[in-house]
């Protein structure tokens, strides 16, 4: 369930969880050397959809050492809501969090 501000529709047609779960079974199939590329990924441990653990297990067991964490966790003034998945704008992870986000993206962007 998420906010009604960030909904696009009332519900989710069943084609749209076919095509993640197809992009999800493309990526484990193709996964190899050639996406070990300066990526930064924000997420919050406790995320209720993406497993934190099992997405460092990927990055070791493939070697995707140009994978980087930056770790997310909502501040106080953040929406009120207790989904963790959602992380895209100032409102749903806080002001000083949104801070910290988008410095580590320009650092991120600059070391290119």
């Amino acid at each position: 369930m998420t906010l009604a501000d960030y909904r696009a529709n009332n519900g989710t047609p069943m084609a749209a969880y076919n095509s993640v779960f197809e992009s999800v079974k493309h990526f484990n199939k193709n996964v190899n050397p050639a996406i070990n590329v300066p990526t930064l990924i924000f997420i919050d441990q406790q995320d209720e959809l993406i497993s934190y653990g099992g997405l460092k297990r990927l990055v070791k067991n493939e070697q995707l050492d140009q994978w980087k964490f930056h770790h997310v966790q909502k501040g106080k003034t953040g929406v009120k809501e207790k989904m963790r998945h959602l992380i895209i704008d100032e409102p749903s992870v806080g002001k000083d969090m949104w801070q910290e986000m988008r410095i580590a993206i320009i650092n991120h962007l600059l070391c290119f």
